[in-house]
This record gives C-alpha cells, structure tokens and sequence, in this order.
C-alpha cells in the first residue's frame, strides 16, 4: 500500500480583489501550490518503483488528486502526474471558465505571443553530452505489456545539423528512438537538460 499524504502549499495565494478575475497561472510551481492549496495534490513516499507502482498510484488517484513522486526508485528527480485531469482544471489553469477553453485555445493559435530567441536559458543550465535517458530521468513503465518506459506526453525537438531545419514532434515516446533520415558526418548538436535549472 502506498503511503500517500496530502500536499498542502508553501503559501496560500492571496485572493483577487473584487472585480478581478481569474489569471493563468504561469508556472509549474505555481500550478502545484494551486493544487495544494485545493486539496487537488498527493505527495507519495518516496522510493515508489518506476516499473508498474507509480503508474498504477496515479491512475487510481486520476481525476481526484494530481500525484507527486519525489524521490522515485530513488531517482533524485521528482516525477508528477495529472497535472490537467479534466477540463475543469484546464480551465482553473488558463484563467477562464471550462466554457471558454475551446475558445480560448482557438484565439490562442490565431494570435500566438511573440516569441524571440535566446542565447542562453535555465533550461541550458546544465547539458549532457553523452546521453542516457535511462541514466538522467525517472522513465516509469506503465503496464506489463509495454515494450519498456515511455515519456506519455514527451516533446521532441530536433535540429538536423547539415540543414539546420527544425523538427518537433509530441506524444508518447519510447525512451529509444530511431529518428529516420540520412546519415551525416556532422555531430548532433548537445542535448540541453532542464536539471538545475531555476525553471519551475
């Protein structure tokens, strides 16, 4: 049996004034405190196993609570899970009513936010040369027939390093991956880690 105990938050939020609506909320960290602050968070021991335990601890608590894992077969990253468990708590991220999402989502890709391009970020803190995922991040196996850990929501971007055109790709990803395309003599460029980062 897991030992479970409910998150609560570092600091409650302060609430709007009156004629203030809802806001979105920006960062990861932020989201959890809102969750905790909404009994919406379970912080499970430590030490739960990557291979079938997590899993199974999070989809019983899916749509109840979001579940943080801290130290995940010892891993020294955390792991959290059903951070968006149903559209409620989209819209509780979003800063708009569950009404509005899809409108909202729409407006969003018509009139993205500029962005701009970096020299340098938190998420460049640290970069991994050799890589082994395996090694780097806490990869659960989900069910007794997968063929092996997956990210369930992973997003990857490549750069090819003879053109320089960009790729991106989202969804499950199985922690060895074949990207298909001509050999080139040219080193990828280094993979850039988030650990260390100030990032949330």
């Amino acid at each position: 049996m897991a030992d479970v105990r409910i998150a609560r938050p570092r600091k409650r939020a302060s609430s709007p004034e009156a004629g203030d609506g809802p806001r979105p909320i920006r960062s990861l960290r932020a989201w959890l405190d809102h969750l905790a602050a909404r009994d919406r968070l379970a912080v499970i021991r430590d030490g739960v196993a990557l291979r079938f335990e997590l899993a199974a601890i999070a989809k019983r608590l899916e749509g109840i609570r979001a579940t943080l894992f801290p130290r995940p077969d010892g891993h020294r990253l955390p792991v959290v899970c059903g951070l968006m468990s149903n559209r409620a708590w989209i819209a509780d991220a979003m800063g708009v009513a569950p009404c509005e999402v899809l409108a909202r989502f729409q407006d969003a890709a018509l009139d993205p936010l500029p962005w701009r391009e970096v020299k340098s970020a938190p998420a460049q803190e640290v970069v991994d040369r050799d890589i082994d995922l395996a090694k780097l991040l806490p990869l659960p196996t989900h069910n007794e027939h997968d063929s092996g850990p997956y990210i369930t929501a992973g997003l990857v971007i490549t750069r090819n390093p003879a053109t320089g055109e960009a790729s991106g790709v989202g969804g499950r990803c199985r922690t060895v991956m074949q990207i298909a395309g001509p050999p080139t003599p040219d080193p990828s460029p280094p993979l850039a880690s988030a650990r260390g980062g100030r990032g949330a």
